[in-house]
């Protein structure tokens, strides 16, 4: 059951991941590989820290590397930093049916679109710090009032979860900097020839 959970939760971070490069692809002129590789040093820094905060520094570097302008990334990444986290809201969400299936209760339509809005909005209370999502995924089970004791068998591989939530939130924060960049280089240039 924990390698199902595991598998889940990164797979869902890979359609993340998947719909951020798309984004990307569509809405500036930048190539999916080409951004994933050249900020590669981010995404080793995701992983060994599980921490947005402790990958801000790095973002600012990988932002400046890729030349995007000061003005937008200097207010976009610490931004996101704090307040993106589709990552964690996926393993927040993750976490309660995971608790909810072992405890031999079943959700109806209504209460996972329930779960899934309420996993959104508490992933924004998150530390961006190692294990902080984890706190918030307890108090979101316990407010549902399902067995914290199932919950904290997350606990023993939380590291490895929290590796993939660290990687998709700084990663939307990225492409998101990278969006906004990019049209405000357009309403540059149609002011310029206006």
């Amino acid at each position: 059951p924990m390698a199902r959970f595991l598998l889940g939760v990164w797979g869902t971070q890979l359609l993340m991941v998947l719909a951020y490069m798309t984004l990307l692809r569509l809405f500036t002129d930048r190539r999916p590989w080409e951004f994933l590789t050249s900020t590669g040093p981010l995404w080793a820094t995701t992983v060994a820290t599980t921490s947005s905060l402790a990958s801000l520094s790095v973002a600012l570097e990988m932002a400046e590397k890729i030349k995007l302008p000061r003005p937008v990334y200097s207010f976009t990444l610490p931004l996101g930093a704090q307040i993106n986290k589709d990552g964690t809201s996926i393993m927040l969400s993750a976490v309660l049916i995971f608790t909810a299936q072992a405890a031999g209760i079943d959700f109806t339509i209504t209460q996972t679109a329930t779960i899934l809005l309420v996993g959104l909005l508490l992933s924004e209370g998150s530390g961006g710090i190692p294990g902080g999502g984890l706190v918030i995924a307890l108090i979101f089970v316990r407010a549902f009032n399902l067995p914290l004791e199932v919950a904290a068998i997350v606990g023993g591989i939380y590291r490895l979860v929290d590796m993939g939530n660290t990687t998709t939130n700084v990663m939307g924060d990225m492409v998101g900097t990278a969006i906004v960049a990019h049209s405000e280089a357009g309403n540059l240039n149609a002011q310029a020839t206006s």
